[in-house]
């Protein structure tokens, strides 16, 4: 299930909308009381929302607004969930701290900063999560895959949580495509191993980490999961509002 958008001439000026739109929006496209969500997309592709009285907002408060939007409507006995990967550490010497390392995802950033968020212990595909069911979904230590068996995404898929991608097509954004391919053990990919500086519980130290990647040189039809969104069980469940831009 997505929030998108429509397709607009760049030179029409940014679409106002209100932080009420912004709520019967997550609302309309199936984001409720009790249900867990996966979140991530681009808030800029929306256009820009504004106050009561017709005022823009400023950025933090749009990252608010959003934060403020999904903790709402998801209730206390729920998550928010949303990617916090750190790919620029790859075959690097830079520590990951889930505590501090940056994702370069704009409100996911926001998100992680939080006081009661948890991210996942992994140097580079982390996720993190905020509500109380954070702690349910997010383990404490070392991750050392961050899809399969005992993942947060199998635990996703076992509460029927919802994805949701802001002005992106789903099929762009959705992680758990590369669940499903581990635990489909797709010929293209293998498990590959990492050892990489990660601090943890105040200790730094290298540890072992693993990736489900895809084979160097392989050739393969790569069509970025359109046979897959195209699919009619996964067409019957998708929900798109119109927002903004």
């Amino acid at each position: 299930m997505k929030v998108t958008v429509s397709h607009i001439n760049k030179q029409l000026r940014p679409a106002d909308f209100s932080l009420a739109d912004l709520k019967s929006a997550y609302r309309s496209v199936g984001v409720e009381y009790g249900r867990s969500v996966y979140v991530t997309g681009n808030l800029g592709r929306l256009g820009w929302p504004t106050n009561a009285a017709g005022t823009p907002l400023s950025k933090r408060d749009v990252l608010a607004a959003h934060c403020s939007a999904l903790r709402e409507l998801v209730g206390p006995n729920a998550a928010v969930v949303f990617p916090t990967h750190s790919w620029g550490l790859v075959q690097k010497d830079i520590v990951f701290d889930p505590l501090e390392t940056p994702t370069e995802y704009l409100l996911s950033e926001f998100m992680r900063k939080q006081p009661d968020a948890r991210r996942l212990a992994h140097p580079f595909a982390s996720v993190a999560a905020i509500g109380d069911q954070a702690a349910e979904l997010i383990p404490s230590g070392l991750s050392r895959h961050p899809y399969g068996a005992g993942s947060v995404f199998e635990k996703l898929i076992e509460r029927e949580a919802l994805h949701v991608s802001i002005g992106l097509p789903a099929r762009n954004t959705i992680s758990a495509v590369h669940h499903c391919e581990q635990m489909a053990g797709v010929p293209y990919r293998y498990t590959k191993c990492f050892h990489h500086p990660m601090m943890l519980g105040g200790v730094t130290a290298v540890r072992e980490v693993f990736l489900f990647v895809v084979y160097r040189g392989i050739e393969i039809e790569r069509d970025k999961n359109r046979k897959i969104m195209a699919l009619p069980a996964v067409v019957d469940t998708i929900r798109r509002v119109y927002l903004g831009r």
